[in-house]
């Protein structure tokens, strides 16, 4: 899949982030990270996350390929890097078609949700009955959904004192989560998810672990590692990810009605 140029609008947000990769000679190499700031028809701005402009190329124009990553997609843009780019502001003008080298089905937020998991055996279809079966109870188990802090707490739900929230990546396919065990890939669990719009609700699905190792921050990954450092107070932390093998098409829905709600 390829993206005119005339779409990168579509797809480049401010907010985004990304790596410019320049090649000044053979033995030269500048990687310079930072987040979509504005975006026009035909150029960008980027702040830099970390370090500044070289000096080596201030005042020039030099050829560069912008490696972009937002909810949806991962993709190289070739570009130009503008002579005005100074200090830890980069002006880009775009070149040529922007390759796309992952798309997902559903964009991904970091949300503040109450949220736990059941680890469950390895026979699925065990784990499916038992799914679809806390399904079928005529009353479904009651909840309160209170606030807290900048998201909200659950009492009452199965016996369970407090659920307080916690940063998890969630899309429409899956989930990120971090967590102080190590989860095997190709194992399962029931992850239950609350949320308070347009109603609380809580939805339950069966995960897939698709894998599970030590969480190391990253320029895209910040903001979610800063939290689990302070929340978990643990070391080491593990990043785990999975995808929902079973789920409720209706829930799936209101899963990705409430990420459109849901300010990055």
């Amino acid at each position: 899949m390829a993206i005119e140029i005339s779409s990168y609008r579509k797809h480049l947000k401010p907010g985004a982030t990304g790596i410019i990769s320049a090649t000044l000679d053979p033995t030269t190499k500048i990687d310079l990270h930072g987040v979509v700031v504005q975006v026009t028809r035909i150029a960008a701005e980027l702040e830099l996350t970390s370090g500044e402009v070289p000096a080596s190329i201030k005042g020039a124009e030099v050829p560069a390929v912008l490696l972009l990553f937002t909810d949806s997609i991962q993709c190289a843009c070739p570009v130009i890097i503008g002579k005005n780019s100074s200090g830890n502001t980069v002006f880009l003008r775009f070149t040529e078609i922007a390759e796309v080298m992952l798309k997902r089905d559903y964009f991904r937020r970091d949300v503040l949700i109450p949220f736990y998991y059941d680890e469950e055996g390895e026979d699925l279809e065990t784990v499916r009955d038992k799914w679809l079966e806390a399904r079928l109870v005529p009353t479904r188990p009651v909840f309160e959904l209170m606030s807290h802090g900048e998201g909200s707490k659950v009492l009452n739900w199965k016996g369970q004192d407090v659920l307080l929230p916690q940063k998890i990546n969630l899309s429409g396919g899956g989930l990120r989560f971090a967590s102080t065990k190590e989860l095997a890939p190709g194992s399962l669990i029931t992850a239950h998810m609350f949320i308070e719009k347009p109603s609380p609700y809580c939805i339950s699905a069966i995960v897939e672990i698709s894998r599970s190792e030590i969480f190391h921050m990253t320029i895209e990954n910040r903001a979610f590692y800063n939290w689990a450092k302070l929340r978990l107070k643990s070391e080491p932390i593990f990043l785990t990810a999975g995808k929902f093998i079973t789920i409720d098409e209706k829930e799936r829905k209101v899963i990705t009605n409430y990420l459109k709600t849901v300010e990055e």
